[in-house]
């Protein structure tokens, strides 16, 4: 009798799990594992949104240092004796045109430039291709040529047409180009050209999915804000400074919109 009962407690005590038991630890084992998935998924959540946010930011800055140091320098080597010559051409909400010397192309004369001269010695013509528009200035007057051809060897600018003035020694020359800031279809373009020559085929993007908005506001000598600006009339005599406003947006798949917006406030240097 009493192995009967010891035999009977033996197998009691190794009949398992009851069902009951098993649900039970299925349920804790689900529990942990959505627990495990979640904080997964949070972070997943939170870096894709802190990478998108980084990447708008990251592509909005580029967009704005460009245009911030390039519109600065608005008008450098136009020389102001040139008549009907624009240092900011045309000046909108969403979209600017001006003219520059970016590349620092100035050279020198090396040799006296008398009247009627189709030709300039100059002291290097780095920078300078045929086809481009040069002005050269003593400071009193100037002239805008169009170089025909250049001569690295002898540092000789040829140029169509004659000097209408003589220009001393020490003269300078500059190679100026336009250069247009556009926002449109979500996109933050620029364009260059030679002056007043034609727009190329294509722009270069400085950044994308920007959001279409003003983006250029224009303020006058005494800081007041000129608001009949599409066009801004008279930009030369008008405009000193320039508000620049990029709004960047950009989705996430399966998020929320991640939104950045830079400001920035420019003044010419030479107008």
């Amino acid at each position: 009798m009493r192995l009967i009962q010891e035999l009977g407690t033996r197998m009691r005590d190794e009949r398992g799990f009851t069902l009951l038991e098993f649900l039970i630890t299925v349920c804790i084992f689900l529990i942990v594992i959505f627990c495990v998935y979640m904080v997964h998924e949070t972070n997943r959540v939170s870096y894709e949104r802190s990478e998108m946010r980084i990447d708008i930011q990251q592509n909005a800055r580029v967009g704005l240092a460009t245009m911030e140091r390039e519109l600065r320098m608005a008008g450098y080597g136009v020389p102001r004796q040139l008549a009907g010559v624009s240092m900011i051409s045309d000046a909108r909400p969403r979209t600017i045109t001006f003219r520059a010397d970016l590349r620092n192309v100035i050279t020198t004369l090396t040799s006296a430039a008398n009247s009627g001269s189709s030709a300039l010695i100059v002291n290097t013509t780095a920078g300078i291709a045929t086809g481009d528009v040069i002005y050269l200035t003593d400071g009193s007057k100037a002239q805008a040529l169009t170089a025909s051809s250049v001569d690295g060897g002898t540092l000789t600018v040829n140029t169509t047409g004659t000097l209408t003035g003589s220009y001393a020694i020490g003269s300078q020359v500059y190679a100026a180009r336009d250069v247009r800031f556009t926002v449109t279809g979500g996109q933050l373009l620029r364009e260059e050209r030679i002056p007043d020559g034609a727009w190329p085929g294509s722009a270069t993007v400085l950044s994308d999915r920007i959001v279409e908005q003003d983006t250029f506001r224009y303020y006058n000598a005494a800081n007041a804000e000129i608001t009949s600006n599409n066009p801004v009339a008279s930009p030369d005599a008008n405009i000193r400074r320039i508000r620049i406003t990029l709004n960047a947006s950009g989705t996430p798949s399966g998020l929320e919109p991640q939104g950045y917006i830079l400001t920035s406030d420019v003044k010419p240097r030479n107008l």
